[in-house]
Parts: structure tokens; sequence; C-alpha cells
């Protein structure tokens, strides 16, 4: 398996295991072909000649582990379920539970898969482990399957940042004005700066080209969150007059 570099398109190939029953040997090719004159001449239903043939590619379960390896070995934590086929949101790098930057999708056909995180900006393919390389005809479906996944996820990410908004500029709208001697700030020894009161946090606008994305949330005690969802890269908050 190949590691890239964050921020960078990568591709991942599944590590052969020599003591699994994912393995893939030579003898399953032969055993393909003898099945498949078998069924040519009539002498093996077809079902059961499918299943044969099948049997060298990875099920499901075994997919979905290989699958988990691959973003592990990225540095991120693989959401607990992960259906083939659906597009899954989970915390990217060093982010806690609620954080959605980190995003996969393993394929339906469980041969193949990407994920990535957005707040790193991380992209990686990933492919099973398979007897043959993949023919230029599957290499191209392949690739295909990789950036309707990508559009899929930008398009979801872009629609979260619009909600994301949304939800900010309905609580910054409702909140109330801070004072100066709010703890954080009497602590701190700074002042007010137009920062606002929510359910007892202080609220600050995250803007970029002044409108706004995000919130950060600030509690007595100091510790910090960001609104869920919310576009946080290239958000800058103004304190003062320009």
């Amino acid at each position: 398996m190949t590691t890239n570099r964050k921020g960078r398109a990568g591709w991942h190939q599944a590590t052969p295991k020599t003591s699994s029953t994912c393995n893939f040997t030579g003898l399953a090719a032969r055993v393909k072909g003898f099945i498949v004159t078998l069924t040519l001449w009539g002498w093996l239903p077809v079902g059961l000649a499918d299943w044969f043939i099948h049997w060298g590619e990875p099920h499901d379960e075994c997919a979905i582990s290989q699958f988990k390896e691959a973003i592990r070995a990225a540095g991120l934590e693989p959401p607990d379920v992960i259906e083939p086929g659906k597009l899954h949101r989970f915390p990217g790098v060093g982010k806690r539970n609620g954080n959605t930057a980190g995003w996969c999708k393993l394929f339906d056909n469980g041969l193949g898969g990407c994920f990535g995180d957005w707040s790193s900006g991380l992209s990686e393919n990933w492919q099973a482990k398979r007897e043959k390389l993949f023919s230029p005809p599957e290499r191209a479906a392949f690739m295909c399957r990789v950036e309707e996944a990508r559009k899929h996820a930008e398009a979801e990410r872009q629609q979260q940042y619009v909600d994301a908004a949304a939800k900010g500029a309905s609580i910054w709208n409702a909140a109330t004005t801070a004072n100066d001697d709010h703890p954080y700030f009497a602590r701190k020894g700074i002042k007010v700066n137009g920062a606002r009161l929510h359910q007892g946090a202080l609220v600050i606008p995250v803007r970029s080209s002044g409108k706004l994305h995000s919130l950060q949330f600030i509690a007595e005690d100091g510790s910090k969150r960001f609104l869920s969802g919310g576009r946080i890269s290239g958000g800058y908050f103004s304190i003062g007059s320009i």
C-alpha cells in the first residue's frame, strides 16, 4: 500500500495477506478457467459457475475491512458502519465527534472506493486486491465512479455550508450583545468588540467577503467550538472599525 502526502490525490492498493481468506492465488485463476469450460460444455449450471467465477473477488465484509485499513493508514478513523454504495461522513484528522470533514464511499461492487478529509485537503482512491490488473475499460469505469463520488461529496459539502450559514445567521440575529464584564473577556483583559451572547456562550461571527459563513462559540471557561458544518477556511472576524 502506498501513502501519499496530505492534500494530494493518491492511490491505495490493498496489501495481500498470506493468512487470510481474502487471498487470491494463481490456483483460483486456473479453477475459473476450468469452470468456464465446463459451463460452455453444458456440464455445470450457470448459477453455480457464476458463484465460482466471483470466488476470487473480495466479499463485502472483506472489502469493508480492507477499505477501513486504508482510511486508517491515511490518519483518519473510519465510521463503524460502512455501507457499500453510500457516501459516509465522519470526523476529519484530529477532529472531535460531530465534525464531518472526513468522507468516504465504498463502491457497491466492493472492488474500490475513495475517501478524503476536507479540513486537510486529503483525497485518496482505493482498489481492492485482485488477481489481475484492471483492463483499460475497467479502469475508465473505475475512475468514472471516483469522479462521480467526489462530485457527490463536494455537492454535499456545499449544501452543508449553505445550511450552516443559514443556521448561523438565525443564531446571530437572535443573540444579544455581550458585555465587557463577561468572565472570558475579564480574564483575557479584552473588550467585547462586537461579540454576542447565545445561551450563555460568546458568539463570534466567521465571515468571508463580508458574508457570515459560520460561528465560533466560547464558553465561560474558555473552551471553544465552531458551528457544525460551517465553512471556516478563509474566514475572519473583524474587530473595531475599518
